[in-house]
């Protein structure tokens, strides 16, 4: 699509773009063909100004510009803004337009709030300096962005080390990225189980590990053959012992794996082999985290007075109660 750009002083640019072009995408080349800031552009086609959406459907199309400049802020204002956005950088909204476009005020807005980009001028959310900023104050400001920010591997990278969430703000081909995914999981293994997750990346032994190493049940969203390799199972229990609930059932006949189980929660006992649960050490670390643990046991453990001992000290949720001056097992219910 040809497009003609002209204003009252005569012709500003000529662009070719694609059909399905938006108004955005249409202003923002503008800017880079004649550094006209998006934020002084008013296009006006058939007398009706272009707001936002797509372009009118044309092979040509014939433009006119006008450019409305902001007034500058004084420097009583710059003083007062800068008070107020030091101290709450959301004041930001309900800052005037002059002090949403003034860079400066936005950087000092954004670095103590980075969800104040939602209202900065969209030249600056389309600044990589000040986009960078906000992201690394927090992540998900990522979604405030400009497009072409969005697909900028060192801002995503800046937002998903923040918060591994603003993966889903990010361009499709990013959120492919190895890198990128292995940041956001990193910091929040959960991503690994949202839609916008690269399925092939599930498949993958450091991402899968970032992810089991931030919280063990993330076990459940890694590619099958991964939930069989021991050491992304032994991480993962080790984070979380509920893990064992998606780990390969061989792993319940592993003894270190099912140590580090019950030692983060000791009713996973429950989880083990019948073998393992005749094994006294690891029924003793078990019942050492908590005594209802020893419910579990062998039946010949049960009775172990060592144990018994251990389940019913105080605050160890007791699993046994004295009768005439006895410790009694209590059966499940």
């Amino acid at each position: 699509m040809e497009i003609r750009v002209s204003s009252l002083a005569g012709p500003v640019c000529s662009l070719e773009l694609k059909p399905e072009t938006t108004v955005q995408e249409l202003k923002l080349a503008i800017q880079e063909l004649t550094s006209i800031p998006i934020s002084q552009q008013h296009l006006l086609h058939d007398a009706q100004e272009l707001e936002s959406g797509w372009l009118p459907a044309a092979a040509k199309l014939e433009l006119s510009l006008l450019r409305c400049e902001a007034p500058p802020i004084d420097e009583e204002e710059q003083r007062f803004w800068r008070q107020q956005l030091g101290n709450d950088g959301m004041e930001l909204l309900y800052a005037p337009e002059p002090v949403q476009s003034d860079r400066e005020l936005v950087m000092l807005a954004v670095r103590s709030a980075g969800d104040a980009l939602a209202v900065a001028d969209e030249d600056l959310r389309n600044d990589r300096e000040v986009v960078t900023l906000a992201v690394s104050q927090n992540g998900l400001a990522l979604t405030y962005a400009s497009a072409s920010l969005k697909n900028d591997k060192s801002v995503v990278l800046a937002a998903v080390q923040q918060n591994g969430q603003a993966l889903r703000h990010a361009d499709p081909a990013l959120r492919r990225d190895r890198e990128v995914a292995l940041a956001a999981v990193a910091q929040h293994g959960y991503v690994i189980s949202d839609l916008c997750f690269d399925p092939a990346l599930r498949e993958d032994f450091q991402v899968a590990l970032a992810a089991v190493s931030f919280d063990g049940c993330a076990l459940k969203y890694v590619n099958t053959h991964l939930r069989k390799d021991r050491r992304i199972v032994l991480a993962a229990v080790k984070s979380n012992g509920n893990a064992i609930l998606w780990a390969d059932p061989a792993f319940r006949a592993d003894t270190e794996v099912v140590l580090h189980t019950v030692m983060y929660h000791g009713t996973l006992l429950r989880c083990a082999s019948e073998e393992l649960r005749q094994d006294r050490e690891v029924v003793r670390q078990a019942v050492l985290g908590h005594g209802y643990a020893l419910s579990y046991a062998a039946s010949f453990l049960r009775d172990d007075p060592e144990l018994l001992s251990l389940a019913s000290r105080p605050h160890c949720h007791i699993p046994v109660r004295l009768e005439g001056g006895k410790m009694v097992y209590v059966e499940d219910g």
